[in-house]
């Protein structure tokens, strides 16, 4: 089963949230491998941007190290059908929905975005609950 991360925990990071702090150091040392969307790397872009103020140069600074992050693995891998399907009949979030379209049944997203509990085939969990594992 793979674990994929969700946007919010590298802005969690960010803003200084100790269990998201706690989980990188975990996350770098090579306790596990994480998968990402590459969709996330778009939206972390946009953030950082819009929301942050960051500038071009400090976002790819910190985006840059992210990407060469050994344990976190890429996928582009989606299927625009059924997140678009998802999307219309589930009420959730059109980024959410793609990024689960990369999972499996019984895969896991380690976010803190309550949305993703609305797909019964994942688990979602937050990084407090992956301390000592």
């Amino acid at each position: 089963m793979k674990k994929f991360l969700d946007i919010n925990i590298f802005l969690r990071f960010i803003d200084g949230e100790k269990s998201s702090g706690v989980f990188f150091n975990d996350v770098i040392k090579g306790k596990e491998t994480y998968w990402v969307q590459t969709l996330v790397v778009s939206e972390l872009v946009w953030v950082l941007g819009s929301q942050y103020k960051w500038n071009n140069e400090k976002i790819a600074d910190y985006v840059g190290g992210v990407l060469r992050t050994n344990n976190l693995k890429w996928t582009s891998e989606c299927d625009l059908c059924r997140a678009i399907e998802w999307f219309g009949k589930m009420k959730v979030k059109y980024n959410d929905c793609l990024i689960v379209s990369a999972m499996g049944d019984g895969d896991t997203i380690v976010s803190f975005d309550h949305e993703f509990n609305r797909f019964p085939w994942i688990k979602r969990v937050e990084p407090k609950d992956l301390f000592g594992k």
